[in-house]
């Protein structure tokens, strides 16, 4: 952590997959310095800083939107009065399974 400064939430991603595989010790390990914050940019989980998803604000294909978002289970677990709604895939549509604290951002 101390690599990556203390400036703006970074902190050292030491479980970063930088070639993604299914089964993680076939995988590709990078460590990288990574914002811990929502509304960044992102294509894929790995983009986001630990605790953080990646969610689709926007649509499918090119109106994807993804951003980073932290990871909830009840909107008790959102900051300033966020609420703690359906994670979206890159079709826009919610998965389900995983929640987010929805991001201020669009």
């Amino acid at each position: 952590n101390a690599d990556c400064g203390s400036n703006d939430n970074m902190y050292c991603d030491l479980e970063h997959q930088w070639i993604s595989r299914d089964d993680v010790k076939k995988a590709g390990i990078v460590p990288i310095c990574k914002k811990k914050k929502a509304c960044l940019p992102c294509d894929w989980h790995n983009d986001c800083a630990g605790g953080f998803q990646c969610t689709n604000l926007g649509g499918a294909g090119v109106a994807f939107n993804g951003r980073c978002a932290a990871s909830c289970k009840g909107d008790e677990d959102c900051a300033g009065g966020s609420k703690c709604v359906g994670m979206k895939n890159w079709k826009g549509a919610e998965t389900g399974d995983q929640k987010v604290c929805e991001p201020g951002c669009k």
